[in-house]
C-alpha cells in the first residue's frame, strides 16, 4: 500500500508499506458486502523550505465498506470437466500439439520504486519517486504446452513526477522485456509461474534535472494464471517484474534511481488458435 503526504506547494512524500487489515464479508447469490478495518502507521519529517522541517503523523486507522458482484464465466464447462471429457480433449490436443502457439495480451499495470535517488536526497525539498500512474502493458508470446513454458515480449512505458517549492522533474521509463517463464503446478485453476527476463530500457529524466540512458538489464518475472482448463481461448494473468540496478546520472553527478517492482494486476491473454 502506498502512503503519501503533500502540503501546499511542497513535495509529495511517502513510502510503500505492508498494512494490517481484517474484515468480514457477507455473500448472497453472487453479491458480496465487505466491512473492513485497517491500520498503517506513517510518520515523517516534512520540509517546509530548504531548512525547516515539521513532524507529520497521519491517522493510522481506517474503516472501509465495499460491494462486489461475482461473475461466473466457466460454469458451462463443469459438465465436461466432471465427466472426464475435458481431460480426454486435453490429452488429444497435447498429442496433436494444438494447445500451444501464439498468444497476445493487454492489461493495466503499475510499478513501485524500490530505491531512493541520491540526487533527490541532495535536493531535499522535492520528495522521492514512489509510484507512477497506472499504465497499459502490451504483450505477445509463444506458449509451449509440453513442457508448460511461455516465451513472451512485454512492452510498457511509465513516468513519475516529483517536485516542491519551484523544483520539478519527470522520470520516464520505456521498456521491452524478453522473458521465459515455467508454470510450476495447477491448483484448481491457480497456476503460478516464474522465470528470468532480459529487459532493454530507455530511461529519461527531464525538468530541473535532466539525463538519459539506454541499457540491457536482467531481472525476474513471476506471477500466476487463472486457468480453469488448458483449452480455453483466454486466461487472466497477474505478472510481477523485478529489474534491479537501473538509474540515470544527472547534471550534479548524482543518480536518479529507476529500480522498480512492476505489478500487472490483471492481464487478458488471448490464444487465437483456440478460438476456431
Amino acid at each position: 500500500m502506498g502512503v503519501q503526504y503533500e502540503q501546499g506547494d511542497g513535495p509529495r512524500i511517502g513510502r510503500m508499506t505492508m498494512p494490517l487489515s481484517a474484515g468480514l464479508t457477507y455473500e448472497r447469490a453472487g453479491h458480496l458486502v465487505t466491512l473492513g478495518v485497517g491500520r498503517n502507521d506513517f510518520e515523517a519529517r516534512y520540509p517546509l523550505d530548504a531548512v525547516a522541517r515539521a513532524d507529520v503523523r497521519m491517522h493510522p486507522t481506517w474503516i472501509s465498506l465495499g460491494y462486489t458482484r461475482s461473475v461466473e464465466t466457466t460454469l458451462s464447462a463443469e459438465p465436461d470437466w466432471m465427466s472426464g471429457q475435458t481431460a480426454a480433449k486435453t490429452t488429444r490436443a497435447l498429442a496433436a500439439r494444438s494447445i500451444g502457439g501464439l498468444n497476445v495480451s493487454i492489461g493495466p499495470s503499475s510499478a513501485f520504486f524500490l530505491r531512493e535517488s541520491s540526487h533527490l536526497r541532495a535536493v531535499g525539498t522535492a520528495g522521492q519517486h514512489l509510484a507512477p500512474a497506472i499504465f497499459p502493458e502490451f504483450g505477445a508470446g509463444w506458449y509451449f504446452a509440453n513442457p508448460d513454458v511461455q516465451l513472451n515480449l512485454a512492452l510498457r512505458r511509465n513516468s513519475s513526477d516529483v517536485g516542491g517549492y519551484g523544483y520539478a522533474h519527470t522520470a520516464q521509463r520505456t521498456s521491452i522485456a524478453a522473458e521465459a517463464v515455467a508454470f510450476l503446478f495447477d491448483y484448481n485453476g491457480f497456476v503460478p509461474f516464474i522465470g528470468p527476463h532480459v529487459s532493454h530500457d530507455w530511461l529519461r529524466v527531464t525538468g530541473d534535472a535532466s539525463g538519459r540512458a539506454s541499457r540491457f538489464a536482467p531481472g525476474l518475472t513471476f506471477g500466476w494464471d487463472i486457468r480453469p482448463n488448458r483449452l480455453q481461448s483466454f486466461v487472466l494473468r497477474t505478472s510481477l517484474r523485478w529489474t534491479p540496478g537501473l538509474s540515470v546520472r544527472v547534471q550534479d553527478g548524482r543518480r536518479v534511481a529507476f529500480d522498480q517492482l512492476e505489478f500487472n494486476f490483471i492481464q487478458f491473454v488471448l490464444y487465437p488458435s483456440r478460438m476456431f
